[in-house]
């Protein structure tokens, strides 16, 4: 028989197993008898064996001859799903009735059982009927041309998925989207279930349970709660007493604490502590009016970041808020900012976080740094000058009367070096260490500090990084905790083409800058890389050709632009400060117009 040699070893293995089971029975028969002296034949191949084998053969053959599949994936996928030819009748039969009867391509139905082996199996195992069911539900329900569902049958990476519902249930759980309250468009509801089919595992009784959590507990609209929807997919799959309700009476319970520091922020003149100043006399119930806005920033939060509802309490948030409060150090304000801008880090792995903020420690040395400038003050006599938490809370309770200066009170903490830099830039915290982060530092010590000598190139620890001297640690850390946002900024888009056109020579097309030079400058002035290179050139290309017209002579070692002051007779109003990036094109306007 064709294919039979193929199974080999795996066909002995299931014909040894049968004869051991049939042995082990007649051992027992033999010691029952053993008296009798009795001779047992061994036993013979069942009539059972035979037909798996056979069957075996007739869907490798299948496999072969329709999907093209090796010898080798064949055998794999019959081992790994027994069923494919133990249940199926005709595994042949029923992969000609999937590729051309649904018009599945053959490179999908072959995707179908490489990543959804499980999944696609049923889909094999179930009857005709039911597959061609579904898919006219789904036409139907979504109100699907021909040419959608066929976009759906040969492109969706979820069909596996939807052919796996049944047609009963499917009706109920598309109905609940697209009737009702949330009343979402055909057009919408096909696109979310392509993306994510998962999204009909809900049970319509809990899903619409949490509908009704959001409405009441923080009364979201229809529209509010079909934008989470369609950044969370899975939104109404969560559990209404398991995870939904819970979450949201965590985010603005006192334990957390994050609706009171969400409250703190100012954002479009509201804040929490800014109420006893915009109050009417009339209205007497300040805390009311408190609640309120901490309700709608948790509104907000939920309705940016859904995924939050999916977090546990207790193995998730709590230990993620301890993290940024007790390890990174940060004041209520700080917390309070980094959640408005940048809300999904409560979604983040706790170890993630870990390992980020160990890593801004170590390559910053935000530890280092906050040690010696305590002991430093403590050496002056001005210890309480490092002690902000002590001068706020003073101030907060001398000024309780001033909302303003409580505010300014609370926004002024400065926390520590690393908070800072987080409550300035939260992105930093989405970016990945070894796909982002580690690159764009590893690039600033290669291009601008690393020592030329081989033998200082060979300082490097077992980790790869270099022990850079203290003054080298210094520029760094002052570039990123004055301009945090640079870390966001894209190596290969941004970084690189930046430096490259400056460290370039004229020649070139570039600045004219040495390395040493590009590096001393952005030290100096660490938002001069947040401009866009477009800006860059004009104004520097501005700058070399009045250079080039007065006939002014350049060193390699100085700046062009010190070049440039040092012919200035007397108009020092009119020099060219190495700022000039970030003037105001007013005073660049003047400035051009006076050297022309």
């Amino acid at each position: 028989m064709v294919g039979r040699s193929a199974f080999g070893k795996a066909a002995i293995g299931l014909k040894n197993k049968n004869q051991t089971d049939l042995l082990l029975a007649n051992s027992r028969f033999i010691n029952s008898t053993i008296s009798d002296s009795n001779i047992i034949s061994p036993p013979k191949e069942s009539a059972e064996t035979k037909r798996l084998l056979f069957q075996r053969d007739r869907a490798l053959l299948a496999l072969q001859q329709h999907l093209r599949l090796s010898t080798e994936k064949s055998l794999q996928l019959l081992t790994t799903n027994p069923s494919l030819y133990t249940d199926v009748p005709s595994l042949s039969l029923k992969l000609l009735y999937l590729l051309n009867e649904l018009n599945i391509p053959r490179s999908r139905l072959v995707r179908m059982l490489e990543t959804h082996p499980t999944l696609t199996t049923r889909v094999i195992l179930d009857s005709e009927a039911n597959l061609s069911s579904t898919l006219q539900v789904l036409q139907e329900e979504l109100d699907l041309r021909y040419a959608d569902l066929k976009a759906i049958i040969t492109k969706s990476s979820n069909l596996p998925t939807l052919l796996n519902y049944g047609r009963s249930n499917l009706k109920r759980k598309i109905r609940l989207y697209t009737s009702g309250y949330l009343s979402i468009t055909p057009s919408v509801m096909t696109q979310l279930i392509c993306t994510e089919s998962r999204m009909l595992q809900m049970n319509p009784v809990l899903a619409t349970q949490v509908i009704n959590i959001l409405r009441n507990t923080l009364n979201m609209s229809r529209d509010d709660i079909v934008t989470m929807l369609q950044r969370d997919k899975l939104l109404l799959c969560y559990h209404p007493t398991e995870n939904t309700k819970p979450t949201i009476d965590y985010l603005m319970g006192d334990d957390s604490q994050i609706g009171h520091v969400l409250g703190l922020v100012l954002r479009k003149s509201e804040s929490t502590l800014l109420l006893p100043a915009s109050i009417s006399e009339e209205q007497q119930n300040i805390e009311e009016e408190k609640q309120q806005l901490i309700k709608s920033r948790i509104k907000d939060l939920l309705i940016r970041y859904p995924a939050i509802l999916s977090c546990g309490v207790t193995t998730h948030l709590q230990p993620i808020l301890s993290f940024l409060r007790n390890d990174v150090g940060c004041t209520d304000y700080q917390l309070g900012r980094m959640l408005y801008r940048r809300g999904n880090i409560l979604t983040l792995s706790l170890d993630s976080l870990k390992r980020k903020v160990d890593y801004f420690n170590t390559v910053l040395s935000l530890t280092e740094e906050e040690g010696e400038e305590i002991e430093s003050a403590e050496k002056n006599g001005s210890e309480e000058e490092t002690n902000s938490s002590d001068i706020c809370s003073g101030e907060k309770e001398a000024e309780q009367k001033d909302p303003v200066k409580v505010y300014e009170s609370y926004r002024d903490e400065y926390g520590t070096k690393l908070s800072h830099i987080l409550a300035t830039s939260p992105d930093v915290l989405t970016l990945s260490l070894k796909g982002n982060l580690q690159p764009k530092f590893q690039y600033i010590i290669d291009t601008f500090l690393v020592p030329p000598s081989p033998r200082a190139r060979s300082i490097a620890d077992g980790n790869g990084h270099l022990h850079l001297h203290a003054c080298q640690k210094q520029q760094l850390s002052k570039i990123f905790q004055s301009r945090p946002q640079l870390l966001v900024l894209s190596l290969e888009k941004n970084w690189k083409p930046k430096v490259q056109y400056l460290s370039s020579s004229e020649e070139a097309g570039g600045a004219g800058l040495s390395p040493n030079q590009v590096w001393d400058w952005w030290v100096a002035y660490p938002h001069m890389m947040s401009f866009t290179l477009e800006k860059i050139e004009e104004r520097v290309n501005v700058v070399k050709k009045i250079i080039r017209n007065k006939r002014i002579s350049t060193t390699s070692t100085d700046f062009w632009w010190q070049s440039l002051n040092d012919n200035v007779e007397g108009e020092t109003t009119m020099v060219l400060e190495a700022n000039f990036l970030g003037w105001k094109e007013k005073k660049w306007r003047t400035w051009v117009e006076f050297n022309q």
